[in-house]
């Protein structure tokens, strides 16, 4: 059995090669530093788009909640109440006529210390005559 002879690589300058060689192996060169930059550039432009989409999603939910809360604020409010609300409430109204209570009024002085005879304002008398 005859035993092959493996060419070995050897690396070889530019100055060294002939110009006809130089000219295939440059461009060969040239192609290949291309296709590693454009998969770093690639590696890179990916890990962007998945930042980017996280950022439109989080810029989505923070336009809602702000949309919610402009929309809370429009809304008319309701009772506050701090307490339990009573098992049997009193209706919101006052009592009439003699549920209502005793009527109460001011004391009467037993002596009047000052009367006033400065006649009344031209409106106040137009008021009590049903006028504007």
């Amino acid at each position: 059995m005859e035993a092959k002879a493996t060419p070995e690589l050897v690396t070889v300058s530019r100055q060294e090669c002939d110009p006809v060689q130089a000219e295939f192996i440059r461009p060969r060169r040239d192609f290949q530093d291309l296709l590693a930059r454009f998969d770093l550039v690639f590696k890179e432009n990916g890990r962007l788009r998945r930042i980017e989409g996280g950022l439109r999603q989080e810029n989505g939910d923070l336009r809602q909640r702000l949309q919610n809360q402009d929309r809370d604020k429009q809304r008319q409010a309701g009772p506050i109440s701090r307490n339990k609300p009573k098992l049997e409430p009193k209706p919101p109204s006052r009592k009439s006529g003699d549920d209502y209570g005793k009527h109460h009024f001011g004391v009467v002085p037993e002596r009047i210390e000052k009367i006033h005879t400065d006649p009344l304002p031209k409106c106040f008398i137009m008021m009590r005559r049903g006028g504007g």
